[in-house]
């Protein structure tokens, strides 16, 4: 019996731990319900697991965020964005001047009104840039990317032909969308 009620605590301790943010003075942000916000902070770095809300609000230096699985992700008013997601992940960047984003499997990327925007999307993902100098997407896979307004649009194909679709659509591995 002790033995089964230690075995829960311990779960519920790293459970617990999985679901972190702390900023570089060592505060700690308060992560309940999978939340982590840093607003008005010199720097940002949150470390979240599975189904986590992190947002990133007028910081000074960068927001640096980990996360597992279905994650959103917003950060806006800052110098520099930067996530590390694993599947079924929504981002977005905006009023930034870089924001470098890594998804897996169905990633959703949204950057605007920044200076850089770098995405490396895994499969069945969609990227769009909007009012960015530069536009840099690799997909490793299926992946729609709409470019607006930008500069640069820059899309890497590691599997599969890329397709430009007109009006700033581009496809990597799949048929155009259709009207």
């Amino acid at each position: 019996m002790l033995g089964a009620v230690l075995r829960t605590l311990t779960l519920l301790t790293v459970a617990a731990m999985s679901v972190a943010c702390s900023d570089d003075d060592g505060s700690s942000f308060d992560c309940s319900g999978g939340e982590c916000m840093c607003i008005d902070r010199s720097r940002c770095d949150l470390d979240c697991g599975d189904q986590c809300t992190a947002e990133c609000q007028s910081f000074e230096i960068d927001c640096d965020v980990d996360c597992d699985d279905n994650c959103e992700f917003r950060c806006e008013s800052g110098p520099r964005c930067e996530l590390d997601c694993d599947d079924d992940c929504v981002a977005e960047c905006r009023s930034v001047s870089q924001c470098l984003v890594e998804t897996d499997e169905r990633g959703d990327y949204t950057c605007v009104s920044a200076s850089d925007c770098t995405v490396e999307l895994g499969d069945d993902s969609v990227a769009r840039c909007e009012s960015v100098g530069n536009c840099n997407v690799t997909c490793e896979g299926r992946c729609t990317t709409t470019c607006v307004s930008v500069g640069n649009c820059n899309i890497t194909c590691e599997q599969g032909n890329r397709t430009d679709c007109g009006d700033g659509v581009l496809v990597c591995g799949i048929d155009c969308p259709t009207p």
